[in-house]
C-alpha cells in the first residue's frame, strides 16, 4: 500500500488504517523525536526529584517569624521555582515532538516522502505560534469544561486541526483557529468519534502496560516508571499522525465541495 494523499474524505476505518500504515512504514523516524523528548524529560525529572527530596530543616525547629521566612526563601521557594521551570521545559520539548510528528506525517501524505531534519527545522520556525496557540486552546477548552464539560468537548473538536493549519497553510494565530473550525464544520460528530477512537487506543495500550508492570512496581517503582515511559513512547506517535491524516481527509472533502470552474470554451 503506497502512501497516497486522500482524494476524497476518508471513512473512519480507512483513516485509522492509514495512521498505522504511515507509522509502520516510518516506525523509527516517528519514534526518534518521542524518545529524545522523553529521555530529556526523564533526566530533568530525575534531577528535579533528587534536588527536591534532599533533606531540609524541620519546620517544628523554627520558632521566630524571620526564621520561618528564611526557611521558605532558602528551601521552599527555589524548589517551587525549579518545579515550574523544569515543567515548562518538559512541556515545550514534548509539544515540539508532537508538532514535529504532525509536520513529518503531513509531508509523507503530501509528497509520499519526507525528511525528518527538514520537518524539524520548519517546526522550530513555527514553534512560537504553535505554543501560543496551544496555550490559547488549552485555556479555552479548560474554561469550556468548567462550563458543564460539553462546551469544552465542542471547543476541543473545533480546534483539533489548528496545528496542521499552521504547519501546512502558514496560518497565523487567529486564522489557524478559524481554519480548523472551517475544516471540521458539518463533521462535528465524526471528528469527535475519530479522536475518541484514538483516545481509546491509547487508553487500552496504557492499561495493558500498567498490568504488565504491576509486579515490577511492587519491587522497584523507579524501574517500573522507566519501563512504562519507554513502552508508552511507542504509542505516542499515533495521535499526531492521526491529526495529520484527519486534516488531509477534511481538506479533500473541502476541495470536492468547492464549486468547480467550468472549462473555457
Amino acid at each position: 500500500m503506497a502512501i497516497q494523499k486522500p482524494s476524497a474524505e476518508l471513512p473512519l476505518g480507512d483513516s485509522i488504517s492509514l495512521i498505522f500504515h504511515l507509522y509502520s512504514k516510518n516506525f523509527f523516524k516517528f519514534l526518534v523525536p518521542v524518545f529524545v523528548a522523553y529521555v530529556l524529560t526523564g533526566i530533568l525529572t530525575a534531577l528535579m526529584f533528587i534536588y527536591i527530596l534532599t533533606p531540609i530543616p524541620n519546620l517544628s525547629e523554627l520558632l521566630s517569624t524571620p526564621q520561618l521566612w528564611n526557611w521558605f526563601l532558602t528551601y521552599i521557594l527555589p524548589r517551587l521555582a525549579l518545579l515550574v521551570v523544569l515543567g515548562v521545559i518538559a512541556a515545550v520539548m514534548n509539544l515540539t515532538a508532537e508538532f514535529l510528528l504532525i509536520k513529518y506525517a503531513s509531508d509523507l501524505i503530501e509528497r509520499g516522502s519526507a525528511n525528518l531534519e527538514d520537518a524539524f527545522r520548519f517546526t522550530l520556525r513555527k514553534l512560537g505560534i504553535l505554543i501560543i496557540n496551544s496555550l490559547i486552546i488549552g485555556v479555552i477548552v479548560v474554561l469550556g469544561i468548567i462550563a458543564l464539560v460539553i462546551p469544552g468537548i465542542i471547543l476541543a473538536v473545533m480546534f483539533s486541526l489548528t496545528y496542521p493549519a499552521i504547519l501546512n497553510e502558514n496560518a497565523g494565530i487567529i486564522n489557524s483557529l478559524s481554519r480548523s473550525r472551517q475544516l471540521v464544520s458539518k463533521r462535528w460528530l465524526k471528528t469527535f468519534a475519530y479522536f475518541f477512537v484514538l483516545a481509546i487506543i491509547m487508553s487500552i495500550f496504557n492499561y495493558i502496560v500498567s498490568l504488565i508492570l504491576t509486579p515490577v512496581t511492587i519491587y522497584s517503582p523507579i524501574a517500573s516508571y522507566v519501563i512504562s515511559i519507554i513502552l508508552i513512547a511507542f504509542v505516542i506517535p499515533i495521535t499526531p499522525i492521526g491529526v495529520a491524516v484527519y486534516y488531509y481527509s477534511m481538506l479533500a472533502r473541502e476541495k470536492l465541495s468547492l464549486p468547480q470552474t467550468p472549462p473555457s470554451p
